[in-house]
């Protein structure tokens, strides 16, 4: 997947092409050239002054070194002599600020690769502007075998943010590619509990990103805890409800391992949540669980039922009153009902919607 900076790369090559191919007696200029004979020529020739010794590490007009250039253009021989220099940094950005690896992923050069990977000095954690290292460039434009091959490399950073506060597995995630989300799991190293800047973990992007298979996919691997909880105390059960996400919330309720009657921060259930929001179909979506507790209270004592009520959600009451088992006699701290509550706020369709379950002598 080429991104708009890939473009602009194409394009500031042209600046500075014409000019380095006028000087192929210069490193820059035989990399640009694709003059790959010239170019060892130069790389092994005595230099004329001491500076030049570094020449091949030298940055051009525009910011790119010789290797970075070659591997830009795509320029494969070029590429191949300079780093059989054993004068060349394989780490040097370039005016993309990528590192030599970063952009040789990008481009699918899979032969400039191999060189790098087997160079000792090679850094595989240098970060770009985006704060992307090789893993999270593997992830993006490689192979499955290529992102297998870095996780087994000592030293590599398994769970490096990148300035989105992603993973490489968030990243992966994020772009929907399953197949680089199965292998990230298979590492032990990999955090599967990793938040982005959001607070969202893998469900919650999958979820958030519409990725349906691949939120299947990871809420059938027991090496996901599907009630993980953020900063707010919310699972992804909660944020489905909260968003009136029906298909997720069936999905989750399949799988015995998720509890729907965790409590956020502030005290409420998946069903309190949606109860609040007025989500009347993820309402009578939890509601179809016989694991979910309809009466299950905040730190208020105030059950779904009284905060539908004070919120004015007719249908989400009338929803809660079909259960059998909701309790609309139940007091919060102050002592009211939700009955009391609905007619303190003047919510007139609930209040009748209540007196007609209250005066029927059902609770």
């Amino acid at each position: 997947m080429n991104t708009f900076l890939d473009h602009k790369l194409l394009s500031m090559r042209t600046g500075t092409k014409a000019a380095n191919a006028k000087h192929p007696q210069t490193v820059p200029g035989a990399a640009q050239a694709g003059n790959a004979v010239r170019l060892r020529v130069l790389q092994n020739a005595a230099p004329a002054k001491p500076a030049y010794i570094h020449a091949v590490n030298r940055r051009d007009a525009d910011g790119w070194t010789s290797l970075t250039r070659a591997i830009v253009a795509g320029d494969i021989d070029a590429a191949k002599a300079l780093l059989a220099n054993p004068r060349i940094d394989c780490n040097l950005a370039g005016a993309d600020d990528r590192s030599p690896l970063a952009g040789a992923i990008a481009c699918g050069q899979a032969d400039i690769i191999d060189i790098l990977l087997m160079k000792g000095d090679i850094d595989l954690n240098l970060a770009d502007y985006l704060g992307w290292t090789a893993l999270h460039y593997a992830v993006h434009y490689g192979t499955v075998d290529l992102v297998h091959r870095l996780l087994r490399i000592d030293g590599i950073e398994h769970n490096r943010y990148d300035d989105d506060g992603r993973t490489p597995l968030l990243h992966a995630v994020f772009i929907g590619k399953a197949d680089m989300v199965s292998v990230l799991l298979s590492n032990p190293r990999v955090d599967t509990g990793a938040r982005d800047k959001c607070g969202l973990d893998v469900l919650g992007i999958a979820m958030f990103r519409a990725h349906v298979g691949l939120f299947r996919m990871l809420l059938a691997d027991p090496r996901i805890d599907v009630n993980q909880q953020d900063f707010d105390g919310m699972t992804a059960l909660h944020c489905a409800a909260r968003k009136g996400g029906n298909y997720y919330i069936r999905t989750m309720l399949e799988v015995e391992r998720v509890n729907p009657n965790l409590i956020s921060a502030r005290g409420w259930t998946p069903l309190a949540w949606a109860a609040i929001g007025g989500q009347v179909n993820a309402v009578m979506t939890l509601l179809n669980s016989t694991r979910v507790d309809v009466n299950l209270a905040d730190e208020d004592e105030s059950t779904p039922l009284a905060l539908a009520a004070v919120m004015g959600h007719v249908e989400v009451v009338e929803a809660l009153l079909s259960h059998a088992a909701v309790d609309v006699h139940a007091r919060d701290k102050s002592g009211k009902t939700a009955l009391a509550n609905a007619t303190h706020y003047r919510r007139i369709d609930v209040v009748k919607a209540l007196q007609g379950r209250v005066s029927s002598g059902i609770s």
